[in-house]
């Protein structure tokens, strides 16, 4: 804009210069023209005066009448264009205009003036006064011819600087485009082509912000804009993997995983999502030391599982022991023998955060880094999820425990009652049974035969099938066979008392210990029974082997199906005897299609 104003104002001004010297032409030749037009007026005054005396006739008088009136007038138009002149043209034509009525006042009267015929003063006047007019008009033509030579100067100019000025105008106009091409059309291509990287999710990308005035500020605006949705999308994916981390967690507690797998995955997911080379799960024992009861990293060497370590010195442990709060710590001097060890290994800092069990200080669990930089801010807010979780876990693997050992003390009390009641009536009621029969059998014998003999011949058989009795139920509190011979004695010992057939498939490596031979004894005794009461089996399938520390167990039937563990005692109580031991139980039992039952019941 600024180039093509300059060329307009430079074409402009040569204009108007060459306006002004085409005036000063026009102006000097009507100049000329005015003089010329009063020489003539001047030479019409001596013609009519001559043709007036030469012929005395009044009709010659009309030019010069004529010519003396407009003589005035165009006196009066030679000096006032004169006055634009330049100083020698005014003084001559003031010259000219003062002889002009010089000679206009002595020629008032032709009739009256004596002059010779043959022009003796009236042409010496007039020769003077066009002596007069030639120079004025060569004066004049001079004038003109320089005016004009300046006219077509300044046209000369004008073309030259109308040229110039197209030539700048329509080299402006590729530049300009280059410049716009380059400052705007460029930047806001990027600036498009980045809007569309960003709708395809590509937040990474970002435009040079060089571009000056409002297109700076749009690729300054969208660099921002493509920032905060980085930040946005790495929060919501943040909180994603920890959403993730954190059912990955739930899910081993809901599946009641054992505390030691829990303590090591919320490590290993705690250290993956807070992006950190280490992590540590601590239980807080009695004695002022804490242990070490999971641990994860990305590189060896890692904190032995089960290690012990003092609660001394300016540690995270100790900060939490003190306050109950997440607690942070960097390792310059070591001051104990994990701050030691931490040192010794390269981590510069780590934040813990307390583990809490029933409103009680149960732990923590720490995180360990490497880098220089302290770790983020928010580091206690996201782990927080997490222990509460371990809290949670721990909660629900000590009342299972606490279940589990309640159980086993019911199972146990139970079975030694069943075997004080299976003494007692082995030891005491039935060898008073069996001395009762035999006293029977000396009375018999000396009875002489008759009534009498005979009823004593009866109570000592009913007393002899009273003893059988007693027996089997001795048996079935506690079969003394399974404490002296083992399972495998036991089960085919079960078989031969059984009214339905028993086809046993055992794969025993030996004795097994008393829980688990005596669980696996009554689920199968129950099974047993549960058939040849209520099931109407035909026959009964008991398949049972050792692997990877447990007992597998399995007992078919082929009855009416139905059963479940909510009906009758005798069901739950090996559910709770399988449980008791941490193992588990499943029936399966549909209408008409016989009954199976399978335990997994552990050996340790």
């Amino acid at each position: 804009m600024l180039v093509i104003v300059g060329v307009l104002g430079v074409l402009y001004t040569t204009i108007v210069n060459l306006n002004d010297a085409t005036s000063r032409v026009r102006h000097s030749k009507a100049l000329l023209i005015s003089a010329d037009r009063l020489e003539r007026l001047a030479a019409d005054l001596e013609s009519g005066k001559h043709g007036f005396i030469m012929t005395g006739d009044k009709r010659h008088l009309q030019p010069w009448n004529t010519a003396r009136a407009a003589f005035t007038a165009e006196s009066a138009e030679l000096r006032r264009r004169a006055e634009t002149a330049g100083p020698a043209q005014r003084t001559r034509a003031a010259e000219i205009v003062r002889a002009s009525s010089s000679y206009l006042a002595a020629r008032r009267n032709p009739s009256a003036t004596s002059v010779d015929p043959r022009g003796g003063g009236g042409e010496r006047g007039l020769g003077d006064l066009r002596t007069r007019f030639d120079g004025f008009a060569a004066a004049q033509r001079e004038a003109i011819e320089v005016e004009s030579a300046n006219a077509d100067a300044a046209a000369t100019r004008t073309v030259i600087i109308s040229l110039i000025g197209a030539a700048m105008c329509l080299l402006s106009v590729p530049l300009f485009a280059g410049h716009l091409s380059r400052t705007v059309v460029r930047p806001v291509r990027r600036v498009s082509a980045m809007a569309d990287d960003l709708a395809r999710g590509e937040l990474t990308v970002r435009v040079p912000e060089t571009s000056p005035g409002e297109i700076g500020v749009l690729e300054r605006s969208f660099n921002t804009i493509a920032g905060v949705l980085e930040e946005s999308c790495a929060t919501v994916q943040r909180n994603a993997e920890e959403q993730r981390a954190l059912k990955r967690i739930a899910t081993l507690v809901t599946r009641s995983a054992p505390p030691e797998a829990i303590f090591n995955a919320a490590a290993a997911e705690m250290g993956r999502v807070l992006g950190l080379m280490y992590g540590v799960t601590e239980r807080f024992e009695p004695d002022g030391t804490f242990t070490v009861l999971g641990a994860w990293g990305v590189a060896e060497p890692a904190v032995p599982i089960g290690s012990r370590w003092p609660l001394e010195g300016e540690t995270a442990a100790s900060q939490i022991m003190r306050t109950g709060r997440p607690a942070r710590i960097t390792y310059g001097d070591a001051t104990s023998d994990i701050a030691r060890w931490c040192h010794e290994h390269g981590f510069k800092s780590g934040v813990g955060c307390p583990i809490v069990v029933d409103r009680r200080l149960w732990g923590m669990v720490f995180v360990l880094s490497k880098s220089d930089d302290p770790m983020p801010e928010g580091t206690e807010k996201r782990m927080v999820e997490f222990t509460e979780l371990i809290g949670t876990a721990i909660a629900s693997a000590e009342s299972r425990e606490q279940l589990r050992a309640s159980r086993a003390r019911v199972v146990t009390a139970s079975d030694a009652t069943r075997r004080r009641i299976e003494r007692n009536l082995h030891d005491s009621t039935q060898q008073h049974l069996i001395s009762l029969g035999l006293e029977l059998c000396a009375i018999q014998e000396l009875v002489p035969a008759g009534q009498a003999r005979q009823r004593l011949a009866a109570s000592s058989r009913r007393l002899t099938e009273i003893v059988e009795d007693l027996r089997e139920i001795s048996r079935g509190l506690h079969p003394a066979i399974l404490s002296r011979s083992g399972l495998e004695t036991a089960l085919k010992a079960l078989r031969h008392r059984s009214s339905l057939p028993i086809e046993l498939d055992l794969n025993l490596p030996g004795r097994l210990p008393e829980p688990a031979e005596v669980a696996a004894y009554y689920t199968v005794s129950e099974a047993v029974t549960n058939a040849t009461k209520h099931a109407n089996a035909s026959a009964v399938h008991v398949a049972m082997e050792v692997g990877d520390g447990t007992v597998h167990l399995c007992v078919r039937d082929d009855g009416v199906g139905g059963a479940d563990f909510g009906e009758g005692s005798g069901l739950i109580g090996i559910r709770d005897r399988v449980e008791a031991l941490g193992g588990r139980i499943d029936l399966t039992s549909p209408a008409g299609k016989g009954t199976s039952l399978h335990a997994e019941i552990p050996i340790d």
